[in-house]
């Protein structure tokens, strides 16, 4: 069956796929097994087969978990696919899941884990002070990849020295999270191919291996950029868009355009440089964060103003920004509970406040480590200030504000590629595959 989508929007599509089990609750075993039966059941859908041609699972679905057998939320999801209808030299795509929005473990530990610096274990140029570093974060994502995660006993480089008995095409990809993670892992497979090298996973270099991430943070300072680049450029295809705020992460001069992105139509606000503040403490402490193929121009994003709606809209509440929203949205129902926004003219003041300060709650440990930062406190102090001088009704503005920026944050991160490059039929299909699982 000959398929309607290009090469990129069928890897992109998978890229997507690896997500499905973001949004449930189990063990590693239970998460595991639901994201093998939807993931199998989405490739063998004979509308998705004439979208993106047939695929065969061929490593996975792995689903990895800090505590395996306690209920909780998936950390990291990847697996290896095949083209199963191509004529020509065997192509493999592997799809590394991006952030689980209901997973602590991926937002703290592996997203936001920034202000320190690991060197790159597998540098392989002569000079020291060139050292190529990545963020911890990184690393202890890429490190889930390669050795935490196993399929039928086989590591992810164990199954592909399987395959390098003839030259093949592999293409790492992922969205977001897996934006940061798919091209460091697909340095890592560079790295190590050839005879004598660690994971002698392609000892006669019959694999060509290319990069498709998008939406991605960057991985790594500077010398890492660069390294990356020299033996990776030109065979990756970096998607992300202008209006998207986390490729804009962790290279300062580009954190700086975030307060501004959508203006004039969603003003900025010290809510939003506050943010952006606390993330420029954390690139400064940890290095100096570079964007690997910084020449890539961008997608080309536009402001979005409507809201959005039905099954893409079900997808976005399962992704990246969502637990955001719910954050803001749970301080601002308890400024306005009980009605206590009309008879408390500081509800609306304490309830932001109360995000501010650190304390107990949900998203504690990451605020407190901000209170840690050397620029966090002059911004707290300017953010107290600026508080205490608003009325309600500023106050009720601010909060308008600063939820229309997340959520146009949202749509850039999320819909807008999903419309840009075309693959609505794609992801609406798999929603609906995935039933009640979403």
């Amino acid at each position: 069956m000959n398929q309607s989508y290009t090469v990129t929007q069928q890897i992109f599509s998978l890229s997507w796929l690896s997500n499905i089990a973001a949004a449930k609750l189990g063990t590693e075993e239970e998460l595991q097994a639901l994201a093998v039966t939807k993931v199998n059941a989405v490739l063998s859908d004979p509308v998705v087969i004439g979208l993106i041609g047939e695929w065969e699972v061929v490593w996975g679905p792995v689903v990895y978990k800090i505590f395996p057998d306690i209920q909780g939320y998936a950390d990291n999801t990847m697996f290896v696919a095949k083209r199963s209808d191509n004529s020509g030299k065997p192509f493999y795509v592997i799809a590394v899941a991006g952030t689980n929005p209901y997973s602590w473990y991926g937002w703290f530990v592996e997203d936001f884990n920034v202000s320190n610096t690991e060197a790159w274990p597998f540098y392989q140029a002569p000079d020291p002070a060139q050292q190529p570093r990545i963020s911890q974060g990184t690393g202890i994502g890429v490190n889930a990849l390669t050795d935490k995660m196993m399929w039928q006993g086989q590591k992810l480089a164990d199954f592909l020295a399987t395959l390098t008995d003839q030259a093949i095409d592999i293409t790492v990809t992922g969205h977001s999270l897996g934006g940061a993670l798919s091209p460091t892992l697909a340095l890592a497979l560079v790295d190590n191919q050839g005879s004598g090298k660690a994971w002698n996973w392609d000892p006669d270099q019959r694999a060509v291996v290319c990069a498709m991430p998008s939406a991605g943070a960057t991985p790594g300072d500077v010398n890492f950029s660069q390294y990356y680049d020299d033996k990776l450029a030109t065979r990756t295809t970096r998607l992300w868009n202008s209006l998207d705020i986390v490729p804009h992460a962790w290279q300062v001069d580009m954190l700086k355009a975030i307060p501004t992105l959508y203006s004039p139509e969603i003003p900025a606000s010290f809510l939003v440089e506050l943010m952006v503040g606390i993330a420029i403490a954390a690139s400064i402490a940890g290095g100096d964060y570079f964007q690997i193929t910084p020449n890539t121009p961008p997608l080309p994003g536009h402001i979005n103003s409507q809201q959005l709606t039905g099954q893409l809209a079900e997808m976005t509440a399962s992704l990246d920004l969502e637990l955001l929203n719910k954050l803001i949205a749970r301080l601002l129902e308890k400024a306005t509970d009980a009605g206590t926004a009309n008879t408390d003219p500081s509800a609306l003041q304490r309830a932001f406040k109360s995000v501010l300060q650190p304390g107990s709650g949900p998203a504690k440990p990451v605020l407190n480590e901000y209170h840690a930062s050397k620029l966090s406190p002059g911004l707290l102090l300017k953010a107290d200030k600026s508080l205490a001088s608003l009325s309600e009704d500023e106050l009720q503005l601010l909060a308008s504000n600063f939820s229309r920026f997340l959520a146009q944050a949202g749509y850039q991160h999320v819909n807008f590629y999903i419309d840009y490059l075309g693959v609505q039929a794609f992801v609406a299909q798999m929603i609906s595959i995935m039933g009640s699982e979403l």
